[in-house]
């Protein structure tokens, strides 16, 4: 009976490490469950009396990847067609505007005009997120058919990846301007008012003295304000850089804000990578995990790779999977309506459907932070103008 190392953290976070007999990785697996610990790691014990010695097998939720047969397959197949690949990608990446999208598509085409074969092609991460879209193929079309369904796609999978950037945009503009809006009356307005105040040496309200607090601070010490300014929106923008890419809302929120814009355009992505890759004849697992990082959500990331692992290492049929709780009920259903095998066609219409709702997400999000524009910036005029014109009602009406 073959014999199996493994690492693993026991239920107080120790690391431990043993040898078990058994049949295969997943019986060694289903052994190892009921004492508790949660592994990293397993490999059979090579025989001494060989000289071949076996490649360590992740088993955990951050599985390794696919077979390095069927990457090299996918990349050998890249290689193959970057001959009409490469001037699409300069041809598409001309025509976006300057920023990430732009770069992003000039530097695929480089590392595919560059890459000397398929393994130099494998070190690049950014081929590695656009496998999908690289060796995508339609059957029965045509070279120039086939070139405009991946670069269709390819610019779709781009414009969704930074629709939530676009929404995020929206409302940083919104308190910058209401910021300076604020500054601008604290510097020309409130100082007018505040000598008033003084000379009648009048008992101010709460809202007043804040406002002119802010104010005196803001004259006497413009620099210091301003460098707390700039720490200030430094750390916010930490914060929504750290939300976002460990996809925080869906990982709080769970399915109460499963379908945020984010989400939901990841949900696309993932969908069509996971349509090519099949198209192709990738297994599902190993799609599931390249598919996993091209969607780039955390979330979405890791949940694919758990569910890579189970369905590769545990034989678990695809409903059984403790994954498939963190998927859309649509996408289970279309990796498992022909007898358990995925419906391609019904994959890439799910892809469409995402793609068209995080848009009209997102269509529908910028049109609601311009109300909430308006009505920020009108709060923060109202509320400067009521702070100082409150004493002043006080003043007169106790002059009458």
């Amino acid at each position: 009976m073959p014999e199996y190392r493994y690492e693993a953290l026991d239920a107080n976070g120790q690391f431990v490490q043993g040898n078990l007999d058994a049949e295969s990785v997943a019986e060694a697996v289903r052994l190892l469950e009921p004492q508790g610990l949660r592994l990293q790691s397993i490999a059979a014990v090579p025989d001494i009396s060989s000289t071949v010695f076996a490649a360590p097998l992740r088993v955990d939720s951050s599985w390794s990847g696919p077979a390095p047969s069927t990457m090299q397959s996918l990349l050998d197949k890249v290689m193959q067609q970057r001959d009409s690949l490469v001037p699409a990608l300069q041809a598409l990446a001309s025509e976006l505007p300057f920023g990430r999208t732009k770069r992003e598509a000039e530097q695929l085409g480089r590392a595919l005009s560059e890459a000397r074969d398929g393994a130099d092609l494998g070190r690049n991460k950014l081929v590695i997120r656009w496998l999908p879209m690289l060796v995508s193929e339609s059957d029965g079309a045509n070279g120039s058919r086939r070139l405009a369904e991946v670069m269709s796609q390819t610019t779709r999978e781009l414009q969704n990846r930074n629709e939530h950037w676009r929404l995020m945009a929206y409302p940083i503009v919104v308190l910058i301007t209401s910021v300076v809006v604020l500054g601008f009356l604290c510097l020309m307005v409130v100082p007018i008012y505040d000598e008033l105040f003084v000379d009648f040496g009048m008992r101010l309200p709460t809202s007043t003295r804040l406002l002119l607090t802010f104010s005196r601070t803001l004259q006497h010490g413009p620099l210091e304000t301003l460098l707390l300014a700039v720490a200030a929106a430094g750390t916010m923008y930490v914060l929504l850089r750290l939300w976002t890419r460990y996809s925080l809302t869906t990982r709080l929120c769970g399915s109460a804000i499963g379908g945020n814009s984010a989400a939901v355009s990841a949900m696309s992505t993932l969908t069509g990578h996971l349509a090519e890759l099949l198209q192709v004849g990738v297994p599902l697992p190993d799609a599931l995990w390249i598919a996993g990082q091209g969607c780039e959500h955390h979330y979405y990331r890791s949940a694919a790779e758990q569910l890579a692992r189970e369905v590769q290492f545990e034989s678990l049929p695809l409903q059984a999977s403790r994954a498939v709780k963190r998927f859309p009920a649509n996408v289970i259903h279309a990796l498992s309506i022909r007898d358990g095998q995925p419906s391609i066609p019904l994959l890439r219409e799910l892809s469409e459907i995402y793609s068209r709702r995080a848009q009209g997400r997102g269509d529908w999000t910028t049109g609601l932070f311009a109300q909430i524009a308006i009505v920020l910036i009108g709060f923060v005029v109202g509320f400067v103008v009521i702070a100082l014109f409150m004493p002043l009602v006080t003043l007169i009406t106790g002059l009458l």
